[in-house]
């Protein structure tokens, strides 16, 4: 599994998946705002690194 969160929200989403024991949870990171934007601006966001981190998400070890 893998959770997505704007780096605004990152240290918050982290807390909240740890407070219902799911901090293992893979979480993909992108620039603030990711809603509310063209979808022009919202793929510039997706960058390597973000969809790296999706598809280990996905396709790595599980966690827990």
């Amino acid at each position: 599994m893998c959770g997505i969160s704007s780096d605004q929200f990152d240290r918050f989403s982290r807390q909240v998946l740890e407070q219902r024991n799911a901090g293992d949870l893979g979480l993909a990171v992108v620039a603030h705002p990711i809603g509310g934007i063209p979808a022009s601006v919202a793929r510039e966001r997706v960058t390597a690194e973000v969809l790296e981190q999706v598809i280990q998400a996905l396709t790595g070890p599980q966690r827990g």
